[in-house]
């Protein structure tokens, strides 16, 4: 008996671990296909969600007994206000779909078929949430200590490459013009690297903080400084030919914050400031060299949020007032999960963008965007969703905050991963005050990376 006992204790204990692989080779994968998200036009269901829900089964099947036992929720009870603020923002979600008012005749003109008709835009809004969701409690509650320096290390690997694809795809179109693309109306794209400039730099942005912060780090993190430095320059340069003045406005506000951050005694500790005084040449010879090489795309950036009859502004600008509008007259529970571009005619008398492209062979976008992370929400679901999704960043937010202002880090590693993370979810949620990727893929792993960072530091 006694023997059947061990045998079957030992069938467990093997079960759990194969459920444990199985669980970092789906991590893994997730970390590899985050630039995918630059690709999400292609996509009715991002490739990623298959093994969201995948991950989601294993994790169910792993720690069943935990779960229904309550151990599983004291374990994470650190993130239980983050999993809260997302309950709130998915019940509010579903109180919209409910209370939604019927779709505008007027909807039906855009012809849009499939997930994104006027008849089942709302439910697949709720599904691309409740995906969004899952991906970052997920993250919040699976990875541990020793998980992060191998999420990040496969992060920075996986840009690179993606880098270095698309700066050989702009120069083999673009510069020496080997083939060429029908560019729709957005021929003043051409010089861009991606098919999705704006996501591509919101995702390149995940990345350049954790670069930063090895570099300037006293001891060596992630990987050796001189391979950092050829990392940087590789993604640096990808970044710049997105053309993206979201995300150059977000990669300035990242840099103040990196030189605020200084300032923090206890975090200076950690950082040479000899790297620091290279960085800051480094940035100056590259700010020179950017209005030197490209002074006419670098103004063209900075004139679009310069004048309001800027075609990329002025659209914003009615983008945002019909936004506005919906949300003075339905506060509660907006339009409805998703139907902001199905309703803008009716709070508008502006216009309707034309259908648009990204980049070489990107599909049409053919419905309007509240082109603001806040006013989009407020607009699709009510003033509270909102806030919620404000909340869900001001937490971790702050959390990472009182990480890096602590005197009690055993671990070098802890503080800089800290800041890395509270500066990659201040980038993100910069660029998103001009864009619109509530359900980005990378977006929500970053929010549950860094919950995962609470739970296992705090």
């Amino acid at each position: 008996m006694l023997f059947v006992c061990k045998e079957l204790t030992l069938d467990i204990f093997l079960v759990s671990n194969i459920l444990t692989q199985l669980i970092n080779i789906c991590l893994l994968l997730l970390v590899v296909l985050l630039p995918a998200s630059s690709l999400s036009l292609y996509f009715n269901i991002h490739p990623a969600v298959i093994i969201i829900f995948l991950l989601f089964l294993l994790v169910i099947i792993r720690d069943h007994k935990a779960i229904f036992s309550g151990a599983f929720w004291k374990e994470n009870k650190k993130i239980a206000p983050l999993i809260f603020l997302f309950s709130l923002l998915f019940l509010q979600s579903l109180l919209s779909l409910i209370f939604a008012p019927q779709m505008p005749p007027s909807a039906y003109d855009f012809g849009v078929g499939g997930f994104e008709s006027p008849n089942l835009i709302r439910y697949y809004g709720i599904f691309t949430l409740l995906k969004s969701l899952l991906l970052g409690g997920l993250m919040a509650v699976i990875i541990k200590k020793d998980d992060f320096l191998k999420i990040i290390n496969l992060h920075i690997l996986t840009s690179v490459i993606f880098s270095l694809f698309g700066i050989i795809n702009f120069l083999t179109y673009c510069v020496l013009q080997v083939s060429s693309f029908d560019f729709g109306i957005m021929g003043g794209r051409v010089k861009s690297i991606s098919v999705e400039p704006q996501a591509f730099a919101s995702y390149l942005l995940t990345v350049i903080p954790f670069l930063i912060f090895g570099l300037c780090a006293k001891k060596t993190m992630f990987f050796k400084k001189g391979l950092l430095w050829t990392f940087l320059i590789i993604d640096l340069f990808a970044f710049i030919l997105t053309f993206s003045t979201g995300g150059l406005i977000a990669f300035l506000a990242i840099i103040v914050c990196f030189y605020l951050l200084l300032t923090v005694k206890n975090f200076r500790q950690y950082l040479s400031f000899k790297n620091i005084k290279i960085f800051t040449v480094f940035l100056l010879l590259l700010f020179v060299f950017a209005l030197t090489i490209g002074k006419e795309e670098m103004t063209l950036m900075l004139q679009k949020f310069g004048t309001k009859e800027s075609p990329s502004f002025s659209g914003r600008w009615d983008s945002w007032q019909a936004g506005i509008e919906m949300i003075k007259s339905r506060p509660l529970f907006g339009v409805g999960p998703e139907s902001y571009g199905y309703f803008f005619k009716e709070y508008s008398d502006a216009p309707v963008p034309q259908p648009t492209i990204g980049g070489p062979g990107a599909p049409a976008v053919i419905l309007p965007l509240p082109q603001n992370l806040l006013i989009g929400t407020a607009a699709n679901i009510g003033i509270l969703g909102a806030v919620f999704f404000l909340l869900i960043f001001l937490y971790p937010v702050i959390k990472l905050w009182q990480q890096i202002k602590s005197k009690e880090h055993t671990n070098n590693s802890v503080p800089i991963i800290a800041v890395s993370l509270l500066l990659v979810l201040v980038g993100l949620l910069v660029q998103n005050l001009a864009f619109w990727t509530p359900y980005a893929f990378f977006l929500w792993f970053f929010i549950g990376l860094a919950g995962a960072f609470i739970n296992s530091y705090s």
